[in-house]
């Protein structure tokens, strides 16, 4: 084999080592706060505030084209009520109450 070769074999296996550790980050991550009281604002102007429970944390993993490597970003989706009926909203810098704040 030629070392472009076994370069891109390397890459591959270290692509997937993170793709697998953002996956068992993302499972830990809702396994903890799944259904805890989140406060926050939502993403879209004019901002409103947002009152729920965390119905779901993403975690995103983004491509190593950045000075200074690979870069994770953690999204917090809370469920609230709306007058449309309950939702799933994106919280834009979600914050805890101090007793579920680990």
């Amino acid at each position: 084999m030629n070392i472009e070769r076994w370069k891109h074999l390397a890459e591959t296996r270290v692509e997937m080592a993170i793709s697998e550790t953002v996956k068992q980050l993302q499972y830990e991550a809702n396994a903890f706060w799944k259904g805890k009281k989140v406060y926050g604002e939502t993403v879209l102007e004019p901002r409103t505030p947002i009152e729920g429970t965390v119905s779901h944390i993403a975690i995103y993993c983004h491509p190593a084209n950045y000075p200074d490597g690979v870069r994770m970003e953690v999204a917090v989706f809370a469920k609230v009520n709306s007058p449309e009926g309950e939702k799933d909203l994106l919280v834009y810098k979600p914050r805890f109450p101090d007793e579920e704040t680990p």
